[in-house]
Parts: C-alpha cells; sequence; structure tokens
C-alpha cells in the first residue's frame, strides 16, 4: 500500500487483494494528514542519482581513488583491486570507473582498507567504524612507482602509460 501527496489530497491507492479487510482499509480514510510524521531519511541515500538505499543498520565506507601525473591532478583509478579486511572481509559494493567505491552494511571494529593498481603503490589505510557509522576517506592521489623509460622523470611516456592503466587499457 502507498500513501501519496501526489496531486489529490492523501491519496491511499494498493494492490486488490482478498487478504485485505476492506472495512479496514475504509477506516484508514478518517486518518487526517496531521496524524502523519515527517520522518528525514535523506542520510540513508547513497546518492541523488540513484534510488538505492544505505543499511540504517551497518556502517559504510566509500572514497574516492585518483593519481596525480606530470601536473594532471586527480586521475581516476578504475582499475584497482580494493579489499576492507577487519571484523569480516568485505569487497566493495559499488565501484566506479571514476574511481568512487562504497562498502555497504558494515559491522562496527577495526579494518584495513588495500588498494592496489598495477603501477601504483599499495594503499593500506587503518580505520575505525563506530555502529552505524557512515565514513567518507579524504584519499591523497596514489603515486606511480613505474618510469617507463628509465631516466628517472616524470615524462610523456610514463604519461600515457599511466592514463592507459587508469582507464583500464593496460594492466
Amino acid at each position: 500500500m502507498i500513501i501519496a501527496d501526489n496531486g489529490s489530497n492523501w491519496f491511499i491507492s494498493g494492490v486488490p487483494d482478498e487478504r485485505w479487510n476492506n472495512a479496514v482499509l475504509a477506516e484508514l480514510k478518517q486518518v487526517h494528514g496531521s496524524g502523519f510524521g515527517a520522518v528525514d531519511i535523506s542520510s540513508l541515500m547513497i546518492s541523488s542519482d540513484s534510488g538505492q538505499a544505505r543499511s540504517a543498520t551497518g556502517g559504510t565506507v566509500s572514497g574516492r581513488l585518483t593519481t596525480s601525473f606530470a601536473g594532471h591532478k586527480s586521475l581516476s583509478v578504475g582499475n584497482a583491486v580494493i579489499s576492507l579486511k577487519g571484523v569480516k572481509d568485505y569487497s566493495p559494493t559499488t565501484y566506479s570507473s571514476d574511481g568512487s567505491f562504497i562498502f555497504q552494511d558494515l559491522e562496527p571494529g577495526n579494518y584495513t582498507l588495500t588498494v592496489t593498481a598495477s603501477n601504483l603503490f599499495v594503499l593500506d589505510r587503518q580505520i575505525t567504524l563506530a555502529a552505524s557509522e557512515n565514513k567518507s576517506l579524504d584519499i591523497p592521489p596514489m603515486t606511480i612507482i613505474n618510469d617507463i623509460n628509465g631516466d628517472g622523470k616524470e615524462g610523456l611516456q610514463e604519461a600515457i602509460h599511466a592514463l592507459q592503466v587508469s582507464a583500464g587499457l593496460r594492466p
């Protein structure tokens, strides 16, 4: 059953079913709008572009993986392997090509976030999560470890290689 204010005054609708008691349903029409209280559930929203909701009982850990290279900042790392190990071991609920990730329904406790990606230093971060806590991590740009042409500098070859790796075009 759905109650909504979608043009008419507090319209109640539902799917017909012989298990519903029509007399009781008619009684619902006697309830005034002032008998309802608004509940702000925006804290459960994962994204303004999604109907997906966070669990009300478990916590979340989210962040975005980037790298900076040859003067370019916030290049997305979309080919990483991300894990969260601790009370239980978790894989991200979502991981996007823009480098953003989220772990949901986490139990409170201590965790280690580990991120590995080709040609980038491994990232290990210790996290303590309280019950129902939603933690957004500020992750510094990951550092590139390969000097493609051996000259000890961040040059064009390294930049092209880093962009191909971050786009998932090469390992």
